[in-house]
C-alpha cells in the first residue's frame, strides 16, 4: 500500500489537561504543536504474509500467519467489524539514541490503516535528535498531520490510549499518562475530531511504528522491547477475536527490524531488532 500524505485543516480540536490538581484547560486546535520535521504516523505498508518461523536476522519465533510490513509492527484485528473502540497500555520504552541516532519510534493504539487509507489514533513518539532523546504524546486523524497533546511524557511512565468512534466521521482519542517519578503529575488529555469523510472502521490496531517524513519512512530507533498491556477492542480482549494479524516490521529487503511475540491473554510485546 502506497504511503502518502494530504495535510488537510482539522475542523476543531479540544484538549482536556487534567492535572493531580484537577485543572482542566481547553485549547482550540490552532494551538497545537504539529509534530516537527513534518513527521507522520501513516497506513499500512504491506509487503508479504510468511508462516510462523524465524524473522529475516533473528532466531526469534514469529507467531503463525504473521505479515510483514515496512513502517509497522504489532496486532490488527481485521475481517470482522465495524470497529469502534479500541485502548490499551505500555509502559513507555527508554530508546538507546547512542546506537540509533536521527532515528523515531511511535507507539500507539488505533481504528482504521490496515486496509484503509485513514488512520485514528493517538500515542507516543520518541524522537532520537542526534544522540539526545525526546518524548512527546500525539494524536492524528491521518492523512491529517500529527498534533502534540497532552503533558511531558518520560521512560518508565505507564501510558493508556483510547480511541473511539461516535460516528464514522466523529472521533474521540484519550491519552493518560501515569508518571514512573513521584515529583510528576500524572495527566488526562482528549480530543474530540471530525472527519470529512466516513472512515471505513475496518480494522483496529496496537502497533509499534516507524513514523514517516512525507513519502519517507524513517530510521527506526532501538526501543528495546515495548510491552502492550490489556488491549481492548470493542469491549473484547485482542486475544479473544478472530481475526488478528500479527505484523514484523522489516527493510525492504525483508530484514526484520521489530517482532511482535505472541498473543497471550494480558497482551503482547514487540522487540526491535
Amino acid at each position: 500500500m502506497q504511503i502518502r500524505k494530504v495535510p488537510r485543516p482539522l475542523v476543531f480540536a479540544v484538549v482536556l489537561v487534567a492535572t493531580a490538581a484537577a485543572m482542566i484547560i481547553a485549547v482550540p486546535m490552532a494551538s497545537a504543536r504539529q509534530i516537527p520535521l513534518d513527521v507522520d504516523s501513516t497506513v499500512f505498508a504491506h509487503l508479504s504474509v510468511h508462516a510462523a518461523g524465524s524473522s529475516g536476522h533473528s532466531t526469534a519465533t514469529l507467531p503463525a500467519g504473521t505479515v510483514t510490513s515496512t513502517n509497522w509492527s504489532g496486532y490488527a484485528a481485521t475481517g470482522g467489524g465495524p470497529y469502534t473502540s479500541v485502548t490499551t497500555s505500555w509502559v513507555q520504552p527508554a530508546v538507546n539514541c547512542s546506537a540509533t541516532p536521527n532515528s523515531y519510534a511511535a507507539f500507539w493504539a488505533g481504528l482504521d490503516g490496515y486496509s484503509s487509507d485513514t488512520v485514528e489514533q493517538d500515542g507516543t513518539l520518541t524522537e532520537c535528535i542526534g544522540r539526545q532523546a525526546e518524548y512527546l504524546a500525539w494524536y492524528e486523524t491521518y492523512p491529517n498531520p500529527m498534533y502534540q497533546f497532552g503533558g511531558t511524557v518520560s521512560p518508565g511512565d505507564l501510558l493508556t490510549a483510547t480511541v473511539t468512534s461516535v460516528s464514522p466521521t466523529e472521533f474521540t482519542l484519550t491519552l493518560s499518562d501515569s508518571p514512573a517519578s513521584a515529583g510528576a503529575k500524572p495527566w488526562t488529555a482528549t480530543t474530540t475530531q471530525t472527519l470529512k469523510q466516513a472512515a471505513a472502521l475496518s480494522s483496529a490496531e496496537v502497533i509499534a511504528e516507524a513514523p514517516s517524513s512525507g513519502y519517507r519512512i524513517l530510521p527506526l530507533a532501538d526501543f528495546g522491547i515495548a510491552s502492550f498491556e490489556n488491549p481492548v477492542i470493542d469491549s473484547t480482549p485482542l486475544g479473544s477475536l478472530t481475526g488478528v494479524v500479527p505484523i514484523e516490521m522489516t527493510t525492504t529487503r525483508g530484514v526484520g527490524e521489530s517482532i511482535p511475540s505472541a498473543l497471550s491473554s494480558s497482551g503482547f510485546s514487540v522487540q526491535w531488532q
